[in-house]
């Protein structure tokens, strides 16, 4: 009887451990270039869309990267940030610093305007700057040397699979480690450059609005009729 309550127990367990399922595996996508397993990466499906949009872009359009830099004047500036915080997650994008007087992230240059038009709304606006700069040459220069790069690390690849020599293939499997390092640095810079291009950086910073009290608005008053009679005069 005991050894049957056993087997029992047993086929109760192995059941419930069944009925478990497995989290989902996260997703990656392949490296943009073919790279040897010394400088491999693997980039997250998110970066390499930001990258590929901006390669799109770049391909019938100007690469811009834009900054708009806004201060406002508040009553309640802690709650304006706790807005700014959510509204940086409701348009999808990074928040880079946050605290009572600033925050500073990073929009998605396609919803810039819109957001903007909501930060103008959440206070009293005493100043709005916004700027752009143009990196289309300095895009297409490094993927032309990203271009240059892989078809020289194909040439060293079909080298060492044809050298007759492990002299030979050594030698040039050192240079193809310096061409994948070289493919590895730039392909970060690309990353860069397609990130402040595809992401606007936005600044917000806020001043606390003082209430005035009753000596503070008859002093406020009275030198607004000093300043009405000098006008008058």
């Amino acid at each position: 009887m005991r050894n049957m309550l056993m087997v029992l127990s047993l086929v109760t367990i192995v059941a419930s451990c069944a009925g478990v399922k497995s989290p989902p595996p996260i997703e990656y996508a392949p490296p943009v270039a073919e790279r040897s397993s010394s400088a491999a990466a693997i980039q997250p499906v998110a970066a390499v869309s930001t990258k590929a949009a901006v390669a799109v872009r770049a391909s019938s359009d100007r690469l811009i990267r834009s900054r708009a830099q806004l201060k406002l004047e508040t009553e309640q500036p802690d709650s304006i940030h706790r807005e700014l915080i959510n509204l940086t997650d409701r348009y999808h994008g990074h928040l880079l610093h946050s605290d009572l007087s600033k925050t500073t992230m990073r929009i998605p240059d396609q919803s810039l305007q819109a957001a903007l038009t909501e930060i103008e709304a959440m206070g009293k606006l005493l100043d709005r700057e916004i700027t752009g700069g143009d990196i289309t040459e300095m895009y297409k220069d490094l993927n032309q040397r990203l271009e240059q790069l892989m078809r020289r690390r194909k040439r060293l690849a079909a080298g060492i699979s044809q050298a007759n020599s492990q002299a030979a293939r050594e030698r040039l499997q050192a240079e193809l480690d310096e061409v994948d390092v070289a493919l590895a640095q730039l392909n970060l810079k690309q990353d860069g450059q397609a990130h402040e291009v595809y992401y606007a950086l936005v600044n917000v910073e806020t001043k606390r609005h003082k209430k005035l009290g009753a000596i503070g608005w008859v002093l406020s008053n009275t030198l607004f009729g000093v300043k009405k009679l000098f006008v008058l005069n």
